[in-house]
C-alpha cells in the first residue's frame, strides 16, 4: 500500500520512459526463465536462499514496497513483477504464487483507486462497463488455472511476458522515434 501511495507521486512528476525499458527487459529475462530458454534468474538467486531464509520478512516486506511503486508507476498489475518473485526468489509453485499476488493486488488496486479517486482521475463510465465482464473473467480464470498444471501455467505466463515486453518496447522505441521526427 505504501508503495502505491509513494508511487503514485512519482507517476505524476516524472518522465518514465527508461523505468519502461527496464521493466522490459526484466519481464525478457523472466520470460525466458519461464519457457525455460535459460536459466539466469535462478543462478543469480540461488546465493540468497541463506540470506532470505534468515530474512524472509524484511525482504517480503521491501519487495512489496517495490511491486506497489512499480504497480502504479508503469500501470501494471502486480502479478508481473510479484509472480516471478514467488517463483524465483521464494521459490513457492506456480498455483502458491497466483493466489499470493491476487490476494496482494487487491490491496495494491484499492489504494491506487483511492489515490486516482483523489486526484479525480478515474473514468466512472469505463469502470461501469468492466464490472461485470471482469468477475465473469476473473472466475473463469480461476476455474481454468487450477485445471492447468503448473508447466501449461508457466509457459502460457512465459509467453505472455515476453509479449508484454515486446509490446513495452516497441511502443517506447516508436514514440522516440516520433518525437525525434517532430
Amino acid at each position: 500500500i505504501l508503495g502505491s501511495l509513494i508511487g503514485g507521486q512519482f507517476a505524476h512528476k516524472r518522465d518514465l520512459s527508461r523505468l519502461k525499458y527496464v521493466f522490459a527487459l526484466f519481464l525478457l529475462v523472466v520470460s525466458f526463465k519461464m519457457v525455460h530458454v535459460f536459466d539466469l534468474p535462478s543462478i543469480t538467486c540461488s546465493y540468497l536462499d541463506k540470506f532470505i531464509g534468515v530474512y524472509e520478512l524484511p525482504v517480503m516486506m521491501i519487495f512489496g514496497f517495490a511491486s506497489g511503486m512499480m504497480s502504479i508507476l508503469l500501470g501494471v498489475g502486480c502479478g508481473l513483477v510479484m509472480v516471478p518473485f514467488f517463483l524465483i526468489v521464494l521459490g513457492l509453485n506456480m498455483h502458491e504464487a497466483i493466489r499470493l499476488s491476487l490476494t496482494a493486488m487487491f490491496f495494491m488496486s484499492a489504494t491506487a483507486t483511492l489515490y486516482n479517486k483523489k486526484f479525480n482521475e478515474l473514468n466512472y463510465q469505463v469502470i461501469k462497463c468492466m464490472i461485470v465482464p471482469v468477475i465473469i473473467g476473473t472466475i473463469l480464470g480461476a476455474v481454468v488455472s487450477n485445471n492447468l498444471p503448473v508447466t501449461a501455467l508457466k509457459t502460457i505466463f512465459g509467453v505472455f511476458l515476453f509479449s508484454i515486453a515486446c509490446k513495452i518496447l516497441i511502443g517506447a522505441c516508436a514514440l522516440r522515434r516520433f518525437l525525434n521526427v517532430q
